[in-house]
Formats: structure tokens, C-alpha cells, sequence
């Protein structure tokens, strides 16, 4: 026989749903919430959004031919606004959109 769950434990448990637990990807998100103090949770996932839609874009700019003026132009300016918001630290001429990845997934 078990024996009864104090108050404590089963308040606890309430907010547990044990048959979605596994399935749930919101640990590593709570987890870097945690680890970095952010107040608002929807701040994380809007960073997040932002990192994915980078990410995105520098893909297809890599699908360019690499001498396309286009892609170029393109480059530099994304580079520009990603030292603007602060997500890359300088701008440098050998800078390239892949660091953006590499500091997307540090966060």
C-alpha cells in the first residue's frame, strides 16, 4: 500500500504532467532562462526566432556564387546590423555568418 502524499508533495505534483514529460522540449529553454537570469521568457524565445531566421538567411547567401555582387552587398549590410544589435562583436572584413551560429548556440 502507498502511503498518502503530504500537502507539500502533492502540490508539488500538480503542476507535473508525467504523460507528456519526455516530450516536452521546453528544458533546455528553461534551463538557459535559468542559467542566464532572463526575466522574461518570451525575450528568450524572440532571441530565439531571430537566431533561426539568421541562420536561415546566411544559408541561402552561402548558396550564392561567391563572387555575386548581391551576395556581397547583402553580407556586409546583415554583418552591419548583427554588430548594431550586438550579436557579433566587430566587424571585420574576414568576419563571417557563420559566427553567428557558433554565439546563437553558446546562448
Amino acid at each position: 500500500m502507498v502511503r498518502k502524499l503530504k500537502h507539500h508533495e502533492s502540490k508539488l505534483l500538480r503542476k507535473v504532467d508525467f504523460t507528456t514529460y519526455k516530450g516536452d522540449n521546453n528544458h533546455r529553454d528553461a534551463a538557459v532562462i535559468r542559467r542566464y537570469a532572463i526575466q522574461k521568457p518570451g525575450d528568450y524565445q524572440k532571441y530565439n526566432r531571430l537566431c533561426g531566421s539568421l541562420k536561415q538567411l546566411a544559408h541561402r547567401l552561402a548558396a550564392l556564387p561567391p563572387d555575386s555582387a548581391f551576395r556581397l552587398k547583402q553580407e556586409t549590410l546583415l554583418l552591419e546590423k548583427l554588430n548594431d544589435i550586438g550579436i557579433l562583436p566587430s566587424i571585420a572584413t574576414n568576419a563571417k555568418l557563420s559566427e553567428v551560429e557558433k554565439n546563437s548556440r553558446d546562448m
